[in-house]
């Protein structure tokens, strides 16, 4: 998606005929696996996925993908959130899921290290502004434990309630899965 809209050249390139180098490839499995190494806390409350639902809704709609590729992603889409619900009950697990029903999206990253606290918050679809002042890193810090002040470490949580927020997600990514197959069988949407 990134791709397609910061390149002309991919604007109006299908899925199926996007053939990324191989560096390309590389570079985003390294990013995935250093990404999974880290210790991480995230704040989602049950739209966290819409954003992903979305995009794939608008390519299939475009017809930058076809409805087998769409639901394709829809099945890698769960079988991503099945791995972090799996993830959230592991002991070697890093990391940390809460759940705020009111928080509103917020793609800040507030990095701690022994040595310095960093700040990147979103400028464009790639693009963030970094900062390590510390007035600033601190107004982070203090607004994001008060998030997590009011929301529910789903890790510790109950089967119940991890299960009865993941179903959730399921149900929406079910939701777009099931459309795009009835699009197909009826089509006329």
């Amino acid at each position: 998606m990134w791709l397609k809209l910061l390149n002309p050249e991919l604007a109006t390139k299908s899925f199926e005929t996007f053939n990324p180098s191989s560096t390309l490839i590389e570079a985003g499995k390294k990013l995935g696996s250093l990404y999974n190494n880290l210790n991480t806390v995230e704040i989602w409350d049950i739209t966290s996925v819409n954003r992903t639902l979305k995009q794939i809704h608008f390519y299939y709609q475009a017809g930058q993908v076809r409805s087998k590729t769409a639901v394709h992603f829809c099945d890698l889409l769960k079988k991503l959130i099945q791995s972090i619900a799996i993830k959230l009950v592991s002991k070697d697990s890093e990391f940390k899921l809460y759940y705020n029903e009111l928080h509103l999206m917020n793609n800040n990253v507030l990095v701690n290290t022994p040595n310095a606290q960093m700040l990147y918050v979103p400028f464009t679809l790639l693009s963030y502004y970094k900062t390590s002042d510390k007035h600033t890193c601190n107004e982070a810090a203090i607004f994001l434990n008060k998030q997590l002040q009011n929301s529910k470490l789903l890790n510790t949580a109950g089967e119940k309630e991890r299960n009865t927020f993941f179903n959730k997600i399921y149900a929406k990514i079910d939701a777009l899965y099931n459309l795009i197959e009835a699009t197909q069988v009826l089509d006329f949407e």
